[in-house]
């Protein structure tokens, strides 16, 4: 689906995308120390750090010199490991309680609080956007505090589920509220690739199956890059008709407009300020869900009226070829909003067809019974045909089969629209009919298709 985009993307075509996606239902969100940054840095004051300057922090709290826990290569784990042992040697305590203490501290070092008036700016942003999930990096409780009233925070140790109404804030390391939980060693790491770690299976299925937004995250965690290549490449042999995809928001010093590019199979769009952004995106999902409320609203109008068609309405679904094929159109794109009401105005279509067929020499009317009947499954694919659908297409074809021929008291003129546009019925739905025939006994239909 992102691959829609083309390959240059508009910042615009970018936030359409994950409009669809939120009113689709399946928006998730991946946030990382980007967003409290963001939310409570300013004037100079780092309030929130990065994953770096945590380390260093609780290095310096603990006494222990950079120097002594970081070297060339080293990653944030390494680095972490390093200084609990610093620390177990420091303390003469066993490793195992160092850690303790080094969670702990993180614990205490993450308790941030954005005020009133940073929680109802993002509260508003995030409302907005209406993520179905959120997965977080950070041990902090921001998200929880931004969306007050909407949050169900869990734990790393939590499967991903919450209460209808509410959204899963899935902290991915842990959380600070639970130091045991929180994930900053190597060894805490390698328990993150056992092979039936919750974790590992349950990343790339979910990011496979939403549209994924990097909100203040810089994809370098070595569980969601493996997430993230499982997603694209293992599963990437499945086509989908949901919106999709990996959005990276990334954060550029003095950027004044936003930028998006692709890096592999992920659209980037480069920002200067996150409240402008999200300022910006929650303005075309909300302007989106307007315009998606008022089709909605006439569809389920339209749905309303055919429930209890008129006879103008009958007539002109009937007569008219224009006609209905708007509203086998509608079908097409709305199904499950219009479907109870479009099976209402076929029923009493063909009920009306059926009757003005039983007049002496009416053979035209078996014409144009089956004219309806083919113009909606000539263009309904199988998988999309509702059963009900297909099951009503099917009774109705075989109460008008015995008089489909050329032979003396059937209709030549249906005889001969069957030979021209039999072919045209595409061949899954042509072998299911016979199917639902010889399930049914539907005798005269069965010869049909056969002939």
């Amino acid at each position: 689906m992102i691959k829609s985009l083309g390959e240059k993307p508009t910042a615009e075509n970018v936030f359409d995308l994950i409009s669809k996606s939120s009113i689709y239902g399946n928006l998730g969100l991946f946030i990382g120390s980007g967003l409290p940054m963001a939310v409570l840095n300013k004037h100079g004051v780092d309030i929130a750090l990065s994953w770096g300057d945590l380390i260093k922090k609780c290095a310096k709290s603990f006494k222990v010199p950079m120097t002594h826990i970081k070297s060339d290569g080293s990653s944030y784990p390494d680095m972490a490991t390093s200084l609990c042992r610093k620390v177990s040697a420091k303390l003469s305590v066993p490793y195992e309680k160092a850690v303790q203490l080094v969670k702990q501290k993180i614990a205490d070092l993450t308790c941030l609080y954005p005020d009133e008036q940073q929680r109802k700016l993002y509260h508003s942003f995030f409302q907005e956007l209406d993520a179905s999930w959120i997965i977080t990096t950070n041990y902090d409780t921001v998200i929880e505090s931004i969306l007050t009233g909407k949050a169900h925070p869990l734990s790393s140790e939590d499967q991903l589920v919450a209460p209808k109404g509410y959204i899963p804030i899935y902290h991915l390391h842990g959380i600070r509220t639970n130091p045991e939980s929180i994930i900053i060693t190597q060894e805490d790491y390698i328990t993150l690739f056992r092979p039936n770690q919750y974790r590992l299976q349950k990343l790339p299925l979910i990011l496979k199956e939403s549209l994924t937004v990097f909100i203040g995250y810089n994809i370098g965690d070595f569980n969601v890059q493996t997430a993230v290549d499982w997603s694209t490449n293992v599963f990437s042999n499945k086509a989908s008709s949901y919106p999709n995809g990996l959005v990276q928001f990334v954060y550029k010093q003095g950027s004044s407009k936003l930028k998006t590019y692709f890096v592999n199979d992920i659209v980037v769009v480069e920002f200067g300020d996150l409240k402008k952004l999200l300022s910006r995106l929650s303005d075309i999902v909300k302007n989106n869900r307007r315009n998606e409320k008022r089709i909605v609203n006439s569809l389920l109008k339209a749905n309303k009226a055919f429930l209890t068609p008129t006879d103008d309405m009958i007539k002109s679904f009937v007569k008219s070829p224009k006609a209905r094929a708007i509203v086998v159109y509608i079908l097409l794109n709305n199904g499950n909003k219009f479907i109870t009401g479009f099976l209402e105005l076929l029923s009493k279509a063909c009920d009306f067809m059926w009757e003005e067929s039983r007049r002496p020499n009416a053979f035209s009317a078996y014409d144009k019974h089956l004219e309806v009947l083919l113009d909606i499954l000539e263009t309904i694919e199988l998988h999309n045909t509702p059963p009900a659908l297909l099951e009503m297409l099917v009774f109705n074809l075989n109460r008008i089969s015995p008089f489909i021929g050329s032979k003396l008291g059937e209709s030549y003129a249906a005889h001969k629209t069957w030979k021209g546009r039999f072919k045209y019925i595409p061949e899954p739905t042509v072998l299911e009919m016979k199917k639902i025939a010889r399930s049914m006994n539907f005798d005269d239909l069965s010869i049909l298709l056969e002939r």
